[in-house]
């Protein structure tokens, strides 16, 4: 699936980060590939501030291209919906940056503000006692340390998708405040799923913030909000547990939809055949025809295997336009 994506994300340049958990066997082709910029490999876990650190590797790289500008976040689970022209059309036409962010209270978000008030340790996982001492950790942190109360300078927190599009001069100041602020750095090391909250906090805070990135919480209708992305309602996590969800987009029947949102891509696609829906459907088989126009190996024409789509959510990649 990541050499699908890449080849539809042609010609504008890739910058992507392997999970140095992953194998790289698999993958090795498609990172050989034209335009593929690979940034240093790093451990990362899921809920932990290594998402974040992984994200801002991914703008600084891309940011050293004075041709760029703007950078759009994509993992490996992201599938285009429509061509890339158009998504680069869209950036230019606005200039600016594509986000959704909401202000965090104790009121209407409560489990958000727990998600920042208690300290949370998922980077442990990739260390010796993994889940369990992580869990430990919070427990304890819960019994002996009061709740943490406002951000390092007074910063509002925000929450929103980390699924977005930044202009090159947003970027430049979310990276910025990451190497010239600490404080907050270290905050956030401790919050729940940071890669939905510090890029969110940053620019809410800051000159890039505009009224119309805000938007009022709307229950579980706003986990799955994005500026890009189509984000399946029943993909959209809301909140305290209610009961198991799909982990994938799987519903053929669902195209329509896809194509009525007016988005640039869904997220969660790892069955080659839902792919090869959208290809026909959505983007008159051009995965197909990009194969045969020779952009691609020979090699690449050929189904990807399960071991290439096991674990698309270990990678994280940066599109530049």
């Amino acid at each position: 699936m990541l050499q699908r994506l890449i080849v539809h994300l042609m010609p504008s340049p890739v910058y992507l980060h392997l999970d140095r958990k992953q194998d790289r066997r698999p993958f090795n082709e498609c990172l050989s590939s034209p335009g593929i910029n690979e940034i240093d490999r790093r451990v990362v876990c899921w809920g932990g501030f290594s998402m974040v650190v992984a994200t801002i590797e991914l703008m600084r790289s891309a940011l050293r291209d004075p041709l760029i500008d703007h950078v759009v976040l994509l993992s490996g689970s992201c599938y285009p919906i429509r061509p890339v022209g158009d998504l680069c059309e869209h950036l230019c036409s606005t200039g600016e940056s594509e986000l959704v962010y909401l202000p965090i209270t104790s009121v209407e978000t409560p489990h958000l503000a727990e998600s920042i008030e208690h300290h949370y340790f998922h980077d442990w996982d990739a260390r010796w006692g993994g889940r369990h001492a992580r869990r430990a950790a919070r427990q304890l942190c819960r019994i002996l340390l009061a709740r943490r109360q406002g951000l390092p300078g007074g910063l509002v927190p925000h929450f929103g998708s980390q699924w977005c599009s930044l202009s090159r001069r947003c970027a430049a100041e979310v990276v910025d405040v990451f190497d010239g602020n600490p404080e907050l750095v270290t905050f956030y090391r401790r919050v729940l799923a940071p890669d939905e909250h510090f890029v969110q906090t940053v620019i809410a805070n800051s000159a890039h913030a505009r009224d119309r990135y805000l938007g009022a919480y709307r229950g579980s209708e706003s986990f799955g909000s994005a500026a890009l992305h189509y984000i399946q309602p029943t993909l959209a996590h809301s909140g305290p547990r209610q009961g198991p969800k799909p982990q994938w987009f799987d519903s053929p029947a669902d195209l329509p939809a896809l194509r009525d949102s007016g988005k640039f891509f869904v997220r969660k696609v790892r069955d080659p055949r839902i792919a090869d829906a959208i290809d026909v459907e959505l983007l008159s088989g051009a995965w197909c025809s990009t194969a045969r126009e020779g952009r691609i190996s020979r090699q690449a024409e050929i189904r990807p295997s399960p071991a290439e789509w096991t674990e698309p959510a270990q990678m994280e990649g940066s599109l530049g336009c």
